[in-house]
C-alpha cells in the first residue's frame, strides 16, 4: 500500500503467464504443499486474487453524502455539486465511471492528455468515442463554461487524490 491506497489500478487486467518453473529436487507432494510451487496455475490464481482484492478495495464507495462532501475541500464543493448533477449519471460518483461512461480517474484523463479545455469542449459539443467503447457523449448545453471549469477543478482534485497525477 502507498499512502493508504492499494498498489493497484482498478482497470488494469491481471497479468497471466503460462510459464512454469522446473520442478525442484524432491518436490513437496500433495495438498497445500503443491500450491507452494511457483507454476503458471499459481500465477493465474494469484493474478485473479489480486484483481478481486483491488476491485473491492481500490475505490471503496463513500458512505453517505455528508461523509463524502466533508472530505472535499471547500473550493471544490460547487464543482462536486455540479458534477453530481450533470456528470455522475454516466461518469459515476467521484468520477469512478459506470457502465454508461468512463472513469475520470483513468490516466487517459490526466491534464497532459486531456487539457482542462477539453472538458469545456466536451460539454459544448459532445464527444465522439475515441478511447472507450461507450457511446457518444451528447453535448450538455445547460452547463455554462464557468460551471464546466468548476467541475474540471473538482475532477482534477479527485485525480490528484487518487494518484492519477
Amino acid at each position: 500500500m502507498a499512502g493508504g491506497r492499494p498498489l493497484c489500478y482498478p482497470s488494469a487486467a491481471p497479468v497471466m503467464t503460462t510459464a512454469s518453473t522446473p520442478p525442484t529436487p524432491n518436490p513437496p507432494s500433495g495438498g497445500l504443499a503443491r500450491l507452494a510451487q511457483p507454476t503458471g496455475t499459481l500465477a493465474l490464481l494469484l493474478g485473479v486474487a489480486l484483481t478481486v482484492a483491488c476491485a473491492t478495495t481500490a475505490n471503496p464507495p463513500a458512505r453517505g453524502g455528508e461523509a463524502a462532501a466533508a472530505a472535499v475541500p471547500d473550493q471544490y464543493l460547487t464543482g462536486q455539486r455540479l458534477f453530481e448533477q450533470h456528470c455522475a449519471r454516466c461518469h459515476g460518483i467521484g468520477g469512478q465511471g459506470t457502465d454508461q461512461g468512463p472513469p475520470f480517474l483513468s490516466p487517459i484523463y490526466r491534464p497532459d492528455h486531456h487539457a482542462d479545455e477539453s472538458f469545456v469542449l466536451a460539454a459544448q459539443r459532445g464527444v465522439t468515442p475515441h478511447h472507450w467503447r461507450f457511446g457518444a457523449m451528447p453535448s450538455i448545453p445547460e452547463v455554462t463554461r464557468d460551471e464546466v471549469r468548476q467541475i474540471t477543478a473538482y475532477v482534477r482534485w479527485l485525480q490528484r487524490e487518487a494518484g492519477v497525477y
